[in-house]
């Protein structure tokens, strides 16, 4: 790898052998700095390609002139020795190594870099704090020397592990009123007539208003449901649907002048300018009447099952700021019930991911001395009516690690999530990057949601993870708050996105499904402006995946055994330990390089396990996201890239000396897997039958997503 005319970066194990008596007299030469390591310490980090050397080119000899050995723990690397040969110091070898380094380890998606300085080394602070590095806290060495030690850090631009999200102005505003008081959403008559007719919307109505009375959903009429029900009563002291209205709900009273007045432009924007067939009918001007009403008492929006006010949603929204829904819409939104939430228990090395009792949740607060009040906040059973999520992490028979994701009351509302765990443990990032992710697809089960992600202050490795997974830090808060969309979007799905989206968050998605790259526009409730590419789009309100009709799509077949350790098809209650590439959001499948063209960035990717006898599915049964499709020499794939992975031996995926490493996030397991005989109805599978990686456009994409996902 070449820095420019005279320096050269030496990374394989070969070179490196051949360096190692100088590697180890410089590192000798320096102990007093550096401290004393034995020889095989570096022979030992040689081959666990812990070392990085630069190398003068000098009549065909490499001579040394620095190297750099490192440790950590992916994806946090830290520099534990750094030295340059004396007779190039003074050069900016110290410089061009620190920069190849970095180079280095953000191919390996590393993200973040630290060096622990002694605070009486000034030199070596300016030499760090010149290359980018700054200062974060302060801690005491050894007791030998007793002195002070600043840590600095810094960070690296990887874009292929996690998403710069956190550094784009890519994060809309939420509709903040939601926090405080349950949205209100006004019924039209017609919706009240279904409640106590037996008529086609009858049971989705029964729905609706038991999801009221269990303070899910806050419903409210207008004075005009009573005005019309009296105009059209004949004994309105026997009139029992009449009585029935009187005894809901209803919406707060306001100015008749401004409710005439806004029914007015209402009527002549709905009904007149769309020349619609009743536009001076009586029931126009009460529905513009409705409409008005619900508008200026602040309802979030107009419940109805009328056609004509459906058609015209957009006009009332963009016009006058009131949605307008249908009775299942709703319904789609309301919050999840508690016994959904399924019990899960999955093992890995050394650790296991379970629920947790209350007890439990409060014996790691005092033990870690969290805040009480985030204690009485997330762990009182009286505080959440619809419902929590335990979770902790156990290692060696202790708990290291909580998440507590509380569901909201009502529809509108956010979800809230704290999760906490041993900063210093080796699986820190792992741990936290798991319950993010399944906290994320157990808050969006049902319809897109908001999250309140809590941060305790020190967490740095969850601020970073947060950060990177579209979370956005909130101004005056201790919190986080992203949006989440949970599931995979085929073009038949996006209109009833749009609907969620912008009744649970008050964002405006487009209409219809974009068709140009790169020119997705969204407006938030402060009416701001985006415009997101479409792999933005992806990671801002992840996980999902977006079936775009222009982008294709790639059929991958996998072998049972290869999918049940990386999908983990078998090991829920299993008693036995699974991969660690299970517990990590983002994944990684080892291919041969033949089929590398098709592996687009952003893709979806179908896996389909084959059959293989009578051991797997025969079907596609999982879809992903393809985050990039890199070329490796068998030999230069790092143990972090292999953590990420369930293969283990790689000659039996390639027959050359290099292999392809596909990377991939958003994972959804398929409620109905879609086997050869439907893949092969759908054009998807041809005489083939599967045995190779496939080539399948955008429409296919979709139609295997409407089939598996939404049963369609």
């Amino acid at each position: 790898m070449p820095t420019n005319s005279r320096y050269t970066v030496i990374t394989d194990i070969p070179s490196l052998i051949s360096l190692l008596p100088d590697i180890n007299d410089l590192g000798d030469s320096e102990k007093l700095a550096l401290g004393f390591l034995a020889g095989k310490a570096y022979q030992d980090a040689v081959y666990r390609k812990r070392i990085i050397a630069l190398v003068d080119r000098i009549e065909n000899k490499n001579r040394l002139a620095g190297y750099i050995l490192y440790g950590g723990v992916y994806p946090y690397a830290k520099i534990q020795h750094i030295a340059t040969v004396k007779a190039y110091r003074r050069q900016g070898v110290g410089s061009i190594l620190i920069n190849e380094f970095v180079e280095y380890l953000e191919k390996l998606c590393f993200i973040e870099l630290q060096a622990d300085i002694a605070e009486d080394l000034e030199e070596a602070t300016a030499f760090y704090q010149k290359n980018g590095f700054r200062p974060i806290r302060s801690r005491r060495g050894g007791k030998s020397r007793n002195r002070r030690i600043i840590p600095h850090v810094r960070e690296l631009r990887t874009e292929t592990l996690f998403s710069n999200l956190s550094q784009k102005k890519l994060n809309p505003s939420i509709r903040g009123r939601f926090r405080l008081n349950l949205p209100i959403f006004a019924l039209d008559l017609n919706v009240v007539f279904d409640l106590v007719r037996e008529r086609n919307n009858s049971g989705n109505a029964r729905l609706l208003f038991s999801a009221a009375l269990k303070h899910s959903v806050r419903l409210a009429v207008s004075d005009e449901v009573i005005s019309e029900l009296k105009r059209n009563s004949k004994t309105i002291s026997d009139d029992t649907m009449l009585h029935l209205a009187l005894t809901l709900p209803q919406l707060a009273k306001v100015s008749s002048i401004e409710r005439d007045r806004l029914r007015d432009e209402i009527h002549k924007t709905v009904f007149v300018d769309r020349k619609s067939k009743t536009a001076y009918s009586p029931q126009s001007l009460s529905d513009a009447s409705h409409l008005a009403h619900a508008r200026l008492a602040g309802a979030l929006a107009f419940v109805t099952h009328d056609m004509e006010l459906l058609r015209a949603r957009d006009t009332l929204f963009n016009n006058f700021d009131i949605d307008i829904v249908s009775v299942e819409d709703l319904i789609q939104i309301l919050p999840q019930e508690q016994a959904r939430i399924t019990n899960k228990t999955t093992h890995g090395d050394g650790f296991t991911f379970t629920n947790a009792t209350k007890i439990e949740i409060l014996k790691y607060f005092t033990e870690n001395n969290l805040p009480t009040a985030l204690e009485h906040e997330f762990n009182n059973p009286m505080d959440n009516q619809n419902g929590s999520w335990l979770c902790c992490i156990r290692a060696h028979n202790e708990i290291v690690g909580i998440a507590i994701l509380l569901f909201p009351r009502a529809a509108g509302q956010v979800s809230k999530l704290l999760i906490h765990f041993e900063e210093d443990n080796l699986n820190s990032v792992l741990f936290g990057d798991h319950m993010i992710d399944l906290s994320l697809r157990l808050a969006s089960e049902k319809s897109v949601v908001s999250i309140d992600l809590e941060y305790i202050e020190g967490q740095r490795t969850l601020e970073k993870l947060a950060l990177a997974k579209g979370f956005k830090k909130q101004n005056g808060r201790s919190s986080f708050q992203k949006i989440v969309i949970g599931r995979p979007v085929s073009s038949k799905q996006w209109s009833n996105l749009v609907l969620q989206m912008q009744l649970q968050t008050g964002i405006k998605l487009p209409e219809k499904l974009p068709k140009k790259h790169n020119d997705i526009k969204i407006v938030d409730h402060n009416n701001e402006n985006f415009t997101l590419s479409r792999d933005e789009f992806e990671e801002l309100f992840a996980p999902t995946i977006i079936a775009w009709n222009d982008r294709d799509g790639v059929v991958l077949p996998i072998k049972p055994n290869y999918s049940n350790e990386l999908f983990g098809a078998d090991l829920q209650y299993s008693l036995f330990a699974g991969k660690e590439a299970l517990f990590h959001s983002r994944r990684g499948y080892v291919r041969s390089t033949s089929h590398s063209s098709i592996m687009k960035p952003g893709s979806p990717i179908f896996f389909y396990e084959s059959k293989d006898g009578n051991k797997g599915k025969g079907a596609v049964h999982v879809i992903a996201r393809i985050i990039n499709a890199v070329i490796y020499p068998k030999l230069n794939v790092t143990s972090e890239m292999k953590r990420l992975l369930v293969v283990e031996n790689f000659h039996n995926f390639s027959k050359t000396e290099n292999v392809m490493l596909i990377s991939f996030d958003s994972i959804f397991k398929l409620p109905s897997p879609i086997s050869l005989v439907q893949l092969k109805k759908l054009k998807v599978a041809d005489g083939s039958n599967m045995v190779a990686p496939r080539s399948i456009s955008g429409k296919q994409a979709n139609n295997i997503i409407d089939k598996g996902f939404y049963c369609d």
